[in-house]
């Protein structure tokens, strides 16, 4: 039945018989359910679902079942699987077998309806391209006659371009001609009569300012139309043209605006005080709508190069070359720069008179204002919506002629420009002459004269501005050099002063020891006859290098040197050191240049710290040095007096340790402090500041006194207490008990001298170099000494006063058990 059937749908396919039918939606899932029914199941542990898989790969799926079946038994499972498929196909024909052989009968007749169909769509394929092919030919016509238009209106719109910028051109050519024609006749009939000529000069001025400005507003607008040409000849020949308008525009308008900002010609009647109208009177009265109209001319041509030329050319320069001179700068004393400051001060009345006036009309020509904040804006906008001269929505963003306004300007470009190469020529050598004693005064007069200037400026990307215009920079180069070599002489001008009196321990060990080998050398290599000959004088010299090396050798070298008349005890240094070393800080901030505070308080710093670093190695040699003198002292009978000799350095150098710290304190950062002063308003917390970068000295200062003072503490408690150790406490039992002396009742002549060696130490008389040397300290350290000493002494008396006690009690009870056992035996 199931062949019967196939052989069935064969021939009905083959015949194209037409029809509809089909399978039903129900025949259709009933065949589904039976395929998947037989597809349902595992092949080699695998689910029949892979088979069906796009990406199915038959030789890999063998390689993975291999490894769990075998081959054979593999080949048994994949042909019961086809078996089953096999019968699931035939269920699901069976199931709808009238369905499955309608579907070869329903195409039958399909080519004839198709052969009907073929004819109109042919011919409504031959006719749409017809159509397009005359459409084509449409389009192009059109294409080529709009082209044709739009040469033509170009064309068009080139010429009335070319007779616009050719008409302008020739209009502001005559008018530019009869400004210069009319100023020529005024000039004439102004030397004919000079009866009111400043009025008539003033207007006249304002006439040709006004006609320069019609003339460079219209030159700019035809300059921008000649830029829209095409690269041409007539382009080329308008630009030149514009070119050669240009340049008589700016040369009418440089004598103008030259005119109307003369130095020469303004002093005359304003005078250089200033006082023609009134304190506080502008130089340039009456002539602010000349130089507002030039200053826009300017800015439009875009020539703010020729404006600032004429501003130094025609006002700076002719008070500059009158002002900085070789006689105002020696101030009647040759070779001098007595006369810096007050050339200075003239040159800032002339900034405030002048410069700072121009630099307002300025800022009215371009129609901007100052605001709260210093900052540059539109006059037209209003208070709750300023905006910055460089903000974003500004009207004059990206427009670099605004720069004219600045302060900056007119102070860098115009003013400085011109006076910085003037000053360093006739100022010469002796400007920036690092060697004289008044280099710090012409140093600081010039940075606050630099700093005034700042001040002047608006707000602070003004004054940076000028800080980092080219002039300033070059002028402050050109003082970098002499600054340095000023700063390196004064430190080593310290280091040559400091080196031969700060030498440490070790230093002088080790040239003693050097001279102990050149000695050793050179006797050495003299002939042994030429010392027999010298006996006599040899043993002499012997003798006193043998004194020589009981007094310094490699452990004990010699000690710092005392200020003349150390004698007395007032509160001032003692060693010579010390005195170098404030000596140095009284040069380094005498007459100090405020703005390298920084660096005269890093060099003080380093002094400081290599003084603490000189006084720390002899704080710390000095035990070791007190130890080998008491070794030495029974071979050498001054030994306690070089004892005393090293307690009175040690309290020198620790007296000259206080008061160098109460200096630092006081005077220091005074000296600090007015020269941060001097170069800017006060600045909060300023002494704290200063006391916390002298902090590390002064911990280290500290902590030296205390190692000295503990040396000197030590040394007079042992000193005090070799009475009571030498054995007088512990004899005292064995002494009254062999002479059977009564006990005593007074207080012992070795127990009064035990603080002998502290009352010679405090004793007002005498010579210092072995008594007395206690009274170097101050009051406090003093008083610190004294009480340390007397309670360790007492702690040891106490310990030795115990123990003899204990002793006493021992022989008591010793003797009663004697005298006991006597009369037992008795």
């Amino acid at each position: 039945m199931v062949e019967e059937g196939m052989r069935a749908a064969g021939g009905a396919a083959g015949g194209g018989g037409g029809g509809g039918g089909g399978l039903s939606s129900g025949s259709a899932a009933g065949r589904a359910a039976a395929v998947a029914g037989a597809a349902g199941g595992r092949v080699a542990g695998f689910p029949v679902s892979c088979f069906l898989d796009a990406e199915f790969d038959a030789q890999e799926f063998v390689g993975k079942a291999r490894r769990s079946v075998g081959l054979e038994e593999l080949l048994s499972e994949l042909q019961s699987h086809l078996l089953r498929l096999r019968e699931g196909l035939v269920d699901a024909i069976n199931e709808d077998y009238a369905a499955f052989v309608g579907m070869a009968s329903s195409l039958k007749g399909l080519d004839g309806l198709l052969s009907r169909v073929r004819a109109p769509v042919e011919s409504l394929r031959t006719e749409m391209m017809e159509l397009r092919e005359s459409t084509a030919g449409v389009l192009l016509q059109l294409e080529g006659k709009l082209e044709e238009r739009s040469s033509i209106l170009s064309a068009q719109h080139r010429l009335e371009l070319l007779l616009d910028i050719e008409m302008g051109l020739s209009r502001m050519e005559a008018l530019l001609m009869r400004d210069i024609a009319e100023a020529s006749e005024y000039n004439e009939q102004e030397e004919r009569d000079d009866g009111d000529a400043r009025e008539l000069s003033i207007s006249e001025l304002m006439r040709g300012a006004n006609v320069l400005e019609r003339v460079s507003n219209e030159t700019a607008r035809l300059r921008g139309q000649v830029l829209r040409l095409e690269e041409s000849m007539d382009k080329k020949d308008l630009l030149k043209r514009l070119d050669q308008l240009q340049d008589q525009l700016l040369k009418r308008l440089n004598s103008i605006f030259g005119a109307a900002i003369s130095y020469d010609t303004i002093s005359e009647t304003y005078g250089r005080e200033g006082k023609k109208g009134g304190q506080g009177s502008s130089p340039f009265e009456g002539r602010e709508g000349v130089i507002e109209t030039c200053m826009r001319s300017y800015v439009i041509a875009e020539k703010v190069d020729a404006c600032q030329s004429v501003i130094r050319s025609d006002c700076m320069r002719p008070f500059i070359s009158a002002t900085v001179t070789v006689q105002k700068l020696e101030m009647g004393r040759s070779g001098s720069c007595d006369g810096l400051e007050g050339m200075y001060s003239e040159l800032l009345r002339f900034v405030d008179e002048w410069c700072l006036p121009l630099s307002k009309h300025a800022a009215s020509a371009l129609g901007l204002r100052t605001n709260e904040d210093g900052k540059l804006v539109t006059d037209e906008t209003s208070l709750e919506g300023e905006e910055d001269m460089v903000g974003e929505g500004s009207e004059i963003v990206g427009w670099s002629g605004a720069a004219i306004a600045s302060r900056s300007f007119i102070l860098g470009n115009c003013f400085f420009a011109e006076l910085s190469s003037l000053l360093l020529s006739v100022g010469g050598r002796r400007l920036t002459q690092y060697l004289d004693d008044v280099f710090g005064r012409k140093y600081h007069s010039t940075m606050k004269f630099l700093e005034d200037l700042e001040m002047r400026c608006l707000n602070r990307e003004e004054a940076e501005a000028l800080r980092n215009h080219v002039s300033l920079q070059d002028f402050l180069q050109k003082w970098e050099l002499p600054l340095r070599a000023f700063v390196q002489l004064r430190q080593q001008e310290v280091s040559q002063n400091l080196s031969a009196l700060l030498l440490t321990p070790s230093q002088l060990s080790e040239a003693i020891r050097e001279r102990e080998r050149q000695a050793q050398a050179a006797a050495a290599a003299e002939d042994t006859a030429t010392k027999d000959n010298k006996e006599g004088k040899e043993s002499k010299e012997d003798a006193a290098q043998a004194q020589d090396v009981q007094e310094f050798s490699a452990e004990r070298p010699p000690l710092p040197t005392y200020n003349e008349g150390d004698s007395s005890c007032s509160n001032r240094f003692h060693l010579k050191g010390t005195s170098s070393v404030w000596e140095s800080l009284t040069i380094i901030w005498k007459d100090p240049i405020p703005s390298i505070s920084h660096r005269l308080l890093q060099l003080s710093l380093m002094i400081i710290w290599k003084f603490s670093g000189w006084a720390d190695e002899w704080a710390a040699h000095m035990p070791a040095r007190i130890s080998t003198t008491e070794e030495r002292s029974g071979s050498f009978p001054s030994g306690s007096n070089k004892r005393d000799k090293d307690l009175k350095f040690a309290a020198a150098l620790c007296s000259d340790c206080e008061l160098l710290q109460l200096e630092m304190r006081r005077q220091v950062i005074g000296w600090a402090r007015e020269a941060v002063l001097a170069t800017r308003n006060e600045v909060p917390e300023l002494s704290e500041m200063l006391t916390k970068t002298l902090e590390p000295c002064e911990d280290k200062i500290s902590q030296l006194m205390e190692n000295l003072l503990g040396t000197i503490t030590q040394n007079l408690t042992t000193k005090c207490c070799e009475g009571l150790v030498g054995g007088s406490v512990r004899a005292l039992t064995s002494q009254y008990r062999m002479t059977n002396k009564p006990a005593p009742k007074t207080a012992s002549l070795y127990v009064k001298g035990i603080t002998h060696p502290l009352k010679m130490a405090m004793s007002t008389a005498g010579d210092r170099s072995s008594h007395g040397f206690l009274l170097f300290l101050s009051e406090a350290h003093r008083v610190k000494a004294v009480n340390d000493i007397i309670t360790a002494v007492s702690a040891k008396y106490q310990e030795l006063v115990l123990e003899l006690f204990a002793n006493v009690k021992k022989l008591g009870q010793a003797s009663f058990h004697t005298e006991e056992a006597s009369e037992g035996i008795g």
